[in-house]
């Protein structure tokens, strides 16, 4: 009853309200919508176990990369709460380990991705995350413990093709790293790429540190060279170190586990000398929790500098980089995710001042350019892209991943959510359609739950939007 409690009070933290404050009405037509996508999506499943993107236009580019899809559907499907046995899932993964291992960067990526999302399945408890009715529901979840042989090896394919297929400036593009030079590299793969990684590395199977360290040079080095200046704002995975972060989630774990042992015995509603109920207590650990992440070191000068897809001026004619947020996102998770993996080395303190300054400065392009109807660029009036709930999906990560509550002023979770929700089709899924649209609603509609199932795996898992309350004022 506890961990529900709490867990209840993280998640209310999370979508910026208090526990007493919290809209029930938002909270149950979110947990419905997830139920109806998952619904949709498991009937859109193939009766070989497979997802695919539409035939007739298959990512616009001739390609279905079906073990990606499918992949990709599974890791929506365990993040919004299906239970890693469901037949859904078991024949998902028949699929995937019947295959001859990864072809594509993207499909890799998503397959270890969904990997680590079966073996580590749990039900959300909170901290940060979404629960949907399905999952509250579940009595007696099933964890996985142990990768099969076929799910290992198929993992252990996918790693060590995505750190051969890095290309030499340190990024990853279609379909392998054959090229000399970075002409074909581009800020969209690595994304997939790198979570993938980081997936791979949960697993237990050890990626090369110069893998992240290359990655963190390409984008260093493709950020624009200046921008705007953006009123500065909390940006905990930059602001802090992850093994800083770490501790304070410890030190947060740690007083709570003491909270319940002193409360072991007593009703629900009692409260201490103080006049605090154990609930009370909580909140106001994971508020100071909250203050410390969100407390910068120092005044810092914030610009609005992005990322483009691909530079590529001198081999291909009329190419002109358009800075988005897609790509801009993109680049974020990619830099927090890399830095989580290196910042506790030693070698990491000559280049930890440039990685912070554009992991800031990033998030200042999202600050200033930001909207949750499109994806956004620096002139919205003349570049009309598309990729809108991709780009939401790299906002979510880039959000989780860098702790960051609000991007300036705005809070992308729950505006992210209401645009979600408000056009989600009748039949459960997702389609943003061709003037702001990916590769269909099998994808759209994978893209929408797992933002709201807020479905990336934390780095560091402290609470950063605000709880209020007896205690935690």
């Amino acid at each position: 009853m506890r961990r529900l409690v709490l867990a209840s009070l993280l998640v209310a933290s999370a979508l910026g309200r208090s526990v007493a404050d919290d809209d029930e009405a938002f909270q149950k037509r979110r947990g419905e919508a997830i139920d109806k996508g998952v619904a949709w999506l498991e009937k859109a499943q193939e009766k070989d176990g497979s997802w695919h993107f539409d035939p007739k236009e298959p990512l616009g580019i001739g390609i279905q990369m079906r073990t990606g899809c499918t992949a990709f559907c599974a890791l929506a499907l365990l993040k919004s709460g299906v239970k890693p046995d469901d037949p859904v899932i078991d024949k998902a993964f028949e699929l995937l380990c019947a295959s001859k291992g990864p072809d594509y960067v993207y499909a890799a990526g998503a397959v270890l991705l969904a990997i680590e999302a079966r073996h580590h399945w749990e039900v959300s408890g909170g901290d940060d995350e979404g629960v949907t009715t399905r999952a509250r529901n579940d009595s007696k979840p099933r964890k996985i413990t142990d990768l099969s042989p076929r799910e290992l090896e198929l993992a252990e394919q996918c790693r060590d093709f995505l750190v051969k297929q890095q290309t030499p400036a340190g990024s990853w593009t279609y379909p392998v790293a054959s090229q000399k030079g970075d002409e074909k590299s581009d800020a969209s793969h690595p994304q997939y790429a790198l979570l993938g990684l980081d997936a791979a590395e949960r697993l237990g199977l050890k990626v090369p540190r110069e893998t992240w360290a290359k990655a963190i040079d390409y984008f260093v080095t493709h950020q624009e060279k200046e921008g705007p200046e953006v009123p500065a704002f909390p940006v905990p995975g930059a602001d802090l170190s992850y093994k800083e972060l770490a501790r304070i989630e410890k030190e947060m774990r740690d007083k709570i586990q003491r909270i319940e042992s002193d409360w072991k015995g007593k009703k629900e509603g009692d409260v201490n000398a103080a006049g605090h109920t154990e609930e009370d207590e909580k909140r106001t650990v994971v508020r100071e929790a909250r203050d410390k992440a969100l407390k910068t070191r120092e005044k810092v000068k914030m610009a609005a500098r992005g990322w483009c897809y691909a530079y590529a001026p001198a081999k291909l004619e009329g190419w002109k980089p358009i800075v988005s947020g897609s790509m801009t996102a993109s680049a974020l998770c990619c830099l927090f995710c890399c830095k989580a993996h290196l910042d506790a080395g030693s070698d990491y303190e000559k280049i930890r001042a440039p990685v912070d300054k554009a992991l800031r400065d990033g998030c200042a392009w999202i600050a200033r350019y930001y909207t949750a109807k499109r994806n956004p660029s620096e002139d919205d009036a003349k570049h009309k892209l598309l990729n809108h709930y991709y780009y939401m999906y790299g906002l979510e990560r880039a959000g989780i991943l860098g702790l960051v509550p609000r991007f300036g002023e705005h809070d992308w979770y729950v505006e992210g959510c209401k645009m979600f929700l408000d056009e989600q089709k009748q039949d459960g899924s997702w389609d943003a359609g061709k003037d702001r649209g990916t590769a269909g609603p099998v994808t759209d509609t994978c893209f929408a739950l797992l933002f709201l199932s807020r479905g990336t795996t934390p780095i560091v898992k402290i609470p950063t939007r605000t709880a209020t309350g007896v205690g935690g004022k």
